[in-house]
């Protein structure tokens, strides 16, 4: 992937060979979600302590979640001042990447 810039815009560039260019007609298009409303599983494995609960009001660079995965704690942290509108996950609880963790109001 190659990144250019003209003109104060960039382009994202990808050099692939013929076959893989005719078998990427068939890849679905990847959705870009709105994650200012949800938290969404960066990783797959599992959930050692969900640190807030719904109706909490919590600050940008809050904790919300600590996962572990292959032997490492990963914390997940609130981007923004927000709202918790529901937590989908307990803890203990084995989860996949790109899976809905918590819904922000």
């Amino acid at each position: 992937l190659y990144k250019f810039s003209y003109l104060g815009g960039f382009v994202n560039i990808s050099i692939v060979s013929p076959r893989i260019a005719e078998l990427l007609k068939y890849m679905p298009a990847k959705i870009e979600e709105d994650n200012d409303k949800s938290l969404i599983a960066p990783i797959s494995g599992k959930v050692i302590e969900v640190k807030v609960s719904k109706g909490n009001e919590v600050k940008q660079f809050t904790e919300l979640i600590i996962i572990e995965a292959m032997k490492m704690e990963n914390s997940l942290i609130a981007e923004k001042d927000v709202v918790i509108k529901d937590v989908k996950v307990k803890n203990g609880e084995n989860v996949q990447a790109d899976q809905l963790l918590i819904e922000f109001s």
